[in-house]
């Protein structure tokens, strides 16, 4: 989903290859992601987006963001986070092209000036499980900095509330706050073929969750970082948050208000600014004797490759400069397979379904004194943390 757009087939095949991973997440969006694949009016409105930001979801949420301005639109029938019911069962096909054929100025707009800053907070499972992984026997405080941090609700990891399940099991373990306004959680989807056996997996993944809260160290300050940061205090900007998220999944709404909700109590600033230059000063500025830790999750996929390799090389440089103060460079990635050179990806069976052929990785990397710095694959997960499968620890 991460295949950089350069042209109407490629445009097209972005919003087939987005049915095909989350069909089963999201039907009415994967039917309207197919409308769009098959017209190449529909599908050549990406072409207007700046290259980094030819995503299907960026198109879906341009959309999304008309009806929830004009919610009169026969259109809103398909999208129950406007309508407040379940999707229709007829063919939007038509409603879609009206409603961008009467906004088609505004959506061009949103397509041109707008990226996608999808908050998922449910994301924070992932840094949970990570920030356990990596600190575990290292009691060095830790300083927080989010790439791509969109509004920073990211960064309230540590005031939420966690339930870890499996996937054909009836156990629940609970972590994080348990009486927090935010409540996230991920299912464990066991498998041998993910190399443990089934029964010491389970075993393991219980008392990894359970020792989490005992483990993880303060974090002491935190910090995001984004080109463009969300602004909470701002009415459209929080609509545009809305908007990123997927219409027919709304749980994931009521966590995004719980999250707005707990940030308005603990306000965090997102600083504006770039991967080189800003990141760069937002590390010198740490406090010595402190584990920092990078987040980022599908910010990569936007950036060419050459900008990824960059980051890499500056964070083996940061690492060393760093540990000489006595601190520790450690960077938490959920991003598509392809995206991060300097992590290595398993091979993958052929025959696995489409929602796991194009699934996240969750990696970590170590930026020790002296490159190169080592990388570790976690787990492979949707990319809302719906399922994970841990790979490793």
């Amino acid at each position: 989903m991460s295949a950089r757009v350069q042209n109407l087939s490629q445009a097209a095949t972005a919003f087939d290859t987005f049915a095909q991973a989350e069909g089963t997440n999201v039907p009415t969006y994967a039917r309207i992601c197919r409308i769009i694949a098959a017209d190449p009016a529909l599908h050549g409105l990406l072409l207007e987006a700046p290259t980094g930001q030819r995503l299907a979801v960026l198109l879906l949420a341009a959309l999304h963001y008309l009806l929830l301005t004009t919610p009169e639109h026969e259109l809103s029938a398909w999208y129950p986070s406007v309508s407040g019911h379940a999707a229709a069962e007829l063919n939007p096909a038509p409603a879609l092209r009206d409603l961008i054929e009467r906004n088609r100025p505004e959506l061009l707009h949103l397509l041109r000036s707008r990226q996608v800053q999808t908050n998922e907070v449910n994301r924070c499972c992932a840094w949970w499980l990570g920030l356990g992984s990596i600190t575990a026997g290292d009691a060095r405080p830790i300083v927080l900095i989010e790439l791509g941090a969109s509004a920073g609700l990211n960064l309230q990891l540590d005031r939420y509330g966690y339930q870890f399940s499996y996937h054909g099991s009836q156990e629940v373990v609970m972590a994080g706050v348990p009486t927090a306004l935010v409540q996230l959680g991920t299912e464990f989807r066991i498998e041998s073929e993910g190399g443990f056996a089934l029964e010491p997996a389970i075993e393991l993944y219980s008392e990894y969750c359970r020792g989490a809260t005992k483990i993880l160290p303060e974090i002491v300050w935190r910090a995001g970082l984004d080109v463009r940061p969300i602004k909470l205090s701002n009415p459209d900007d929080c609509l545009w948050l809305k908007a990123c998220v997927w219409s027919e999944q709304l749980l994931r709404f009521q966590r995004l208000t719980a999250a707005v909700d707990t940030a308005s109590e603990h306000p965090l600033e997102v600083v504006a600014g770039d991967l080189r230059s800003t990141l760069g000063q937002l590390l010198r500025d740490t406090a010595p004797g402190c584990h920092v830790v990078l987040l980022c999750s599908w910010v990569l996929a936007y950036l060419p490759r050459s900008d990824r390799v960059a980051l890499h090389r500056s964070l083996e440089q940061a690492g060393g400069q760093l540990a000489l103060r006595g601190s520790r460079l450690s960077m938490l990635t959920l991003e598509s397979a392809e995206v991060v050179p300097w992590v290595r990806p398993n091979s993958r069976r052929k025959d696995v379904s489409a929602e796991k052929q194009h699934a996240s990785l969750l990696a970590v990397t170590n930026f020790g004194e002296l490159p190169p710095s080592t990388s570790r694959i976690l787990a492979s997960c949707q990319a809302h943390m719906l399922w994970a499968e841990l790979l490793s620890f």
